[in-house]
């Protein structure tokens, strides 16, 4: 009887987008809709799909620059991702997605474990 190759793990991870750029980092606005659009396609290009959970979620942390407590309003999107591509996805967050929003940290879940993926600050300059 011939051998089955290896089952590959579908993992579902989600992370958080505040509806406006990090007022310390950026100006403190609403994302235009360029931005959301591009995300959206990236994401479905680069993953085959994800999910845009309902409403916003509210939430509070503390600012790691400023010390300040911020406030903020986010979209959550989940992607099912082989778990041969969470670090394509985390690569995809810190590179794209941290810059385009203009985040310092991209909040997310993996397994159930928050990882604070860092973003790419250098990376701003050439995003809309």
């Amino acid at each position: 009887m011939p051998s089955r190759p290896p089952r590959t793990s579908i993992i579902q991870v989600s992370y958080l987008i505040p509806i406006t750029e990090d007022r310390f980092l950026g100006t403190g606005k609403k994302h235009h809709d360029l931005r959301w659009q591009l995300h959206k396609e990236k994401l479905y290009s680069e993953f085959g799909g994800y999910t845009i959970s309902p409403g916003l979620y509210s939430g509070a942390y503390t600012d790691p620059n400023a010390k300040k407590e911020v406030t903020d309003e986010s979209f959550e999107f989940r992607v099912a991702v082989s778990s041969k591509e969470i670090g394509k996805l985390r690569k995809f967050l810190k590179e794209f997605v941290g810059p385009l929003f203009r985040q310092k940290m991209i909040y997310t879940v993996v397994k159930g474990e928050v990882e604070f993926i860092e973003s790419n600050l250098d990376m701003i300059k050439i995003m809309p």
